[in-house]
């Protein structure tokens, strides 16, 4: 999960999302913070490649992720 956030947001302070990236069960989720409010990111553009790089990893299937090939069943497998 990616949390994106603007730094100036005043209906849900930075503090907030700080703390549920701080309490995340799992590494992947990550939180990134952006100039802007709650509802405008005025820069959102300088981040697409953080963001493609996030959904790039996310949609890697899980061995890649960890740098293992997957790999084919084997007809002793079957057996």
């Amino acid at each position: 999960m990616l949390l994106v956030h603007g730094t100036n947001d005043e209906t849900v302070p930075v503090s907030e999302a700080q703390e549920i990236c701080a309490r995340r069960r799992d590494e992947r989720v990550r939180l990134l913070l952006i100039p802007g409010n709650h509802d405008q990111y005025a820069e959102i553009e300088q981040h697409f490649e953080t963001v493609i790089d996030f959904l790039d990893g996310a949609t890697r299937p899980l061995a890649d992720r960890h740098g293992k090939e997957l790999s084919q069943p084997t007809t002793e497998d079957a057996r």
